[in-house]
């Protein structure tokens, strides 16, 4: 195996945590479209818009081994956080949730993502207007719903965009 010279290898060090992200989205993107090697572009999708939320919003971040919430904030209450990395033109499979394994927080916090991890849309939205629109899925022991324009512009809905978008904008490697 021949090794490639240093100076073309990108030194990842100096790229901001966004920039690093946006390298990963045009990687997935060549992996999955050009070379058919993969085939979703979920990571790290889930632990970034977990962070953003939480460094946007502020509160106390929750171990991973909590099941129901993400986020414990004074305001808000319990936050559940999920999101998804989405086309230009989203397909419903796209922008379906991963489960939901109990309705035990108060919000949901809903992040979507371009394929290159720039926040489209994020919302804040109560429990009970996510609730009734879950679907019981046996296979994953969960309910789902889609994270469609409906639901992400609902009259409840909290838009913390603007919020994850600053996060992002200042956040250094």
């Amino acid at each position: 195996m021949n090794a490639r010279p240093a100076s073309s290898v990108m030194d990842l060090s100096q790229l901001s945590t966004p920039q690093l992200l946006e390298t990963y989205g045009r990687v997935l993107a060549e992996l999955r479209y050009g070379r058919g090697v993969l085939r979703t572009n979920n990571p790290p999708a889930g632990d970034y818009a977990e962070w953003l939320m939480w460094k946007s919003l502020g509160g106390v971040l929750a171990d991973n081994s909590a099941k129901s919430f993400d986020i414990d904030h004074p305001e808000h209450g319990l936050i559940q956080v999920k999101a998804r990395v989405v086309s230009d033109k989203p397909t419903a499979g796209q922008q379906q949730t991963s489960p939901f394994r109990s309705w035990a927080f108060d919000q949901a916090g809903l992040v979507l993502f371009d394929p290159y991890y720039v926040v489209r849309r994020a919302v804040l939205l109560p429990r009970e207007v996510v609730e009734p629109l879950g679907t019981w899925r046996q296979h994953v022991r969960g309910w789902t719903l889609s994270m469609s324009g409906v639901l992400m512009g609902h009259e409840a809905a909290t838009d913390v965009t603007p919020r994850l978008r600053a996060v992002a904008a200042r956040t250094e490697a």
